[in-house]
């Protein structure tokens, strides 16, 4: 298995981190006790307002977003406690809830993530859990009431995302939802189609 040089790996996070907040690095690595310690030493004295907890990096991410990829619950909480916007978008429309997996998943939608929000390419948080075959995050947000046959702008439901990158559990969880399998795409390909492909 490749190994990325380990100067490499620590050059690569330090670019990252010369757009991030001390905040944005916190969310990441789950340091809840220093995101404490930054709201203490006054760093953000509007940071229930909007402040720190809702700015954005390079790419628009907020402190949120970092929190729901690397599944930092934790800070989730605290984030949330302290005036995270649940819906924020980043620069490619993606919520935190797209990137959330199960637990971050269901603290996002107790705290009203839009289930159906939508990204740039018309991606819901329920076809990025069909390209991951997050099986367990998409039964929840189906539960939830997700729309299970909501197109992309290709006219890609989540069950052709599911086909398309082989996620054989999500795929049974859309199946048992009673999503349409005659959806077409807009260059008219079928679920099945796309599996074979």
């Amino acid at each position: 298995m490749f190994e990325p040089n380990s100067s490499e790996t620590h050059q690569k996070r330090r670019e990252e981190e010369r757009y991030l907040t001390q905040l944005h690095v916190a969310a990441r690595d789950g340091s809840t006790e220093f995101a404490k310690q930054l709201i203490h030493m006054g760093e953000t004295k509007d940071f229930g307002n909007s402040g720190i907890v809702n700015r954005q990096d390079k790419n628009g991410a907020a402190a949120l977003h970092y929190a729901a990829f690397y599944a930092r619950t934790d800070m989730l909480e605290f984030l949330l406690k302290h005036g995270a916007k649940v819906n924020i978008q980043d620069s490619n429309g993606k919520s935190p809830l797209h990137s959330a997996g199960h637990e971050a998943c269901k603290m996002l939608v107790e705290r009203k993530a839009r289930l159906n929000v939508r990204d740039k390419a018309g991606w819901t948080p329920l076809h990025a859990a069909a390209a991951v075959d997050d099986a367990k995050t998409a039964r929840l947000l189906i539960k939830m009431q997700a729309d299970i046959d909501a197109p992309s702008n290709l006219g890609w439901a989540p069950i052709h995302v599911a086909a398309r990158y082989d996620s054989q559990s999500v795929i049974s969880a859309l199946i048992a939802a009673e999503c349409n399998v005659l959806l077409r795409t807009n260059d008219l390909h079928l679920a099945l189609e796309l599996s074979l492909d």
